[in-house]
């Protein structure tokens, strides 16, 4: 039988190139040598229990990080908004505080009569919608009638204004024909009274016709 009294040690074993989940290594304590399986020294979801929080958390924050990439700009407008009234925070001194606050408590009543009041008539507020919606048909009914009939209106006023253009025409002929011009004279009354007079003289004298 060969006997082998060659030593190694550890500082002269070459260097792994490739280490992998199924690699080992070599644990050496007082009392014994052991070896470690390189998977298990890893953590990863196999051997971690609360590898699934992780992820939960992972994603959380992603999902924070859109949110807050998202609203940066506007964050940017507020800082701009605050930037631009400091200066009015640090006017806010000038006030007095306390006298603020004692008028504040002392409208308070005057608010809450008004709450009350609003709070009363909300169901008038709500049976005034409900009509409104109700009459809007008529008022397109109307508005609908109104439309059509503009034409209509329209024509009535042209006769109108042609009919009083026909009176003028009509008592122009009047007062410029023979009869009319033998029983006025310029000494006399308006025209209009001695037509009056013409009837009332004919009127009074019709019975003696009969």
């Amino acid at each position: 039988m060969t006997s082998c009294d060659k030593t190694t040690s550890i500082t002269e074993l070459p260097v792994c190139t490739n280490v992998h989940g199924d690699s080992y290594l070599i644990v050496q304590n007082e009392s014994s040598t052991c070896k470690v399986k390189v998977s298990d020294l890893v953590l990863g979801p196999d051997n971690v229990d609360f590898y699934p929080d992780l992820v939960d958390i992972l994603n959380k924050l992603d999902e924070l990080s859109s949110i807050i990439e998202t609203n940066s700009g506007k964050w940017d407008k507020a800082s701009t908004t605050t930037q631009t009234n400091s200066g009015m925070w640090d006017d806010a001194s000038q006030y007095n505080l306390a006298d603020m606050s004692n008028t504040l408590a002392t409208g308070v009543p005057s608010w809450n009569n008004t709450t009350a009041t609003m709070a009363g008539n909300s169901a008038k507020w709500d049976q005034t919608s409900v009509t409104v919606t109700l009459s809007s048909e008529e008022w397109e009914r109307a508005k609908d009638i109104v439309s059509t009939s503009q034409t209509n209106w329209d024509q009535a006023y042209t006769i109108t204004l042609d009919g009083i253009q026909s009176i003028h025409e009509a008592l122009e002929i009047i007062e410029t024909s023979p009869w009319f011009t033998l029983y006025y004279d310029n000494n006399a009354a308006p025209p209009i009274a001695a037509l009056w007079s013409l009837y009332t003289t004919v009127s009074g004298n019709s019975a003696n016709w009969e």
